[in-house]
């Protein structure tokens, strides 16, 4: 019984994370996939895809998080990306917010 408990608590606790990481994905107009995990240096990578359905733009990159800063890899259509991101950047964590935000907007500009 006290298993079946745990159990239950488990599967609602993974489909209320499911369900943030979707609300997440809506919000930012970013899906993000866990691709690799490493506790022994302390790394994780996830790739980006940020879609713009309406104007069909998209784009995928990587972020390497690492303990002393992140990296961005293009992957898929750069070029819908400022020209700084069309190579592989080195930045500080805080400025990861400041890197979305430049994506975003090339991927969804203001309508005029």
């Amino acid at each position: 019984a006290e298993l079946q408990e745990k159990l239950s608590h488990d599967k609602a606790q993974l489909e209320s994370s499911r369900r943030v990481s979707r609300f997440a994905q809506l919000m930012m107009g970013c899906e993000l996939v866990e691709v690799e995990a490493s506790t022994a240096d302390d790394k994780s990578t996830f790739d980006c895809t940020m879609t713009n359905e309406s104007s069909n733009v998209s784009t995928t990159f990587r972020l390497t998080d690492s303990s002393t800063h992140m990296t961005f890899t293009p992957m898929a259509n750069p070029e819908s990306l400022p020209d700084f991101l069309h190579q592989s950047i080195d930045f500080d964590h805080d400025q990861l917010p400041a890197l979305v935000q430049n994506g975003l907007r090339a991927i969804f500009p203001e309508e005029e």
